[in-house]
């Protein structure tokens, strides 16, 4: 499949959405998703990442050898943000096109009776937005935001996406010899501008359904906007940044709040 320059979400024309069955034997049914014929690439813009790199090796309660560990990266949807914001919206329309192809091919699918599009919303857990839920109230969170989860690929134990710093430099961090990769690039509360790309629908053999994205490219915009630096002591207060190397923090002082 060729590949042409990412989009914008708000660029994106619905109608030239198509899928592909690429199922292999035996195998689950997967459909790949093509945008205008090409691989189905968009550009993010800034995006706050706030729990940094999550995994699935939880779930390996057998701490089996054989496990595949899947990394994954939730980006927040705070639609405070425009960019987010427009971002958010793509989400929902991609959802609606999802659930459309998902209920055209449910019987293929599924090998069950025609899905209405109501129906597949209610009984497929297929949504590209995780809505934060209050765990008291059970209803949505008004404290905090929706999240986009998107895979961080990896073949045969090698990344297959690259990563960049704020400056444009490539950061290497995967060791082709040693097979080892260092993840302190990852860090929570980072803010991050990723091109993704779809993976499609993913219909299991019991029944689940999953649409995925995933990350082929980001560059790291910032780390953790609390961290207070040497820039914000003002001099007026007698404190420079010629002088601060020679200051000790009291550990029994801190977090007295």
């Amino acid at each position: 499949m060729t590949k042409t320059l990412p989009v914008f979400p708000k660029e994106v024309d619905y109608k030239k959405i198509s899928f592909e069955k690429t199922t292999k034997k035996d195998g689950p049914k997967t459909y790949r998703a093509k945008y205008d014929g090409h691989s189905f690439d968009v550009v993010v813009g800034n995006i706050d990442v706030p729990f940094g790199l999550s995994d699935n090796s939880k779930f390996n309660k057998d701490q089996r050898s054989d496990y595949i560990i899947k990394y994954n990266m939730d980006l927040s949807l705070d639609i405070s943000n425009e960019n987010v914001k427009q971002l958010r919206t793509f989400l929902e329309k991609v959802d609606e096109v999802n659930y459309k192809f998902i209920s055209d091919n449910s019987v293929e699918m599924f090998g069950k009776s025609h899905l209405t599009v109501d129906e597949v919303k209610k009984h497929k857990d297929c949504s590209l937005i995780s809505v934060a839920i209050d765990k008291e109230t059970k209803q949505k969170s008004v404290k905090y935001n929706d999240r986009f989860r998107v895979k961080l690929p990896i073949f045969n134990g090698e990344p297959k996406f690259q990563v960049f710093d704020k400056s444009g430099a490539e950061i290497i961090f995967y060791n082709k010899e040693t097979k080892e990769i260092d993840w302190t690039w990852a860090q929570s509360r980072m803010r991050i501008n990723p091109i993704i790309s779809s993976e499609g629908i993913l219909v299991l053999a019991t029944g689940a359904v999953y649409c995925k994205w995933k990350i082929i490219a980001l560059r790291i915009v910032d780390y953790s906007s609390n961290t207070v630096t040497v820039d914000a002591f003002r001099d007026d207060l007698g404190i420079t940044t010629d002088n601060m190397a020679g200051m000790v923090v009291d550990e029994d002082d801190e977090d007295e709040d």
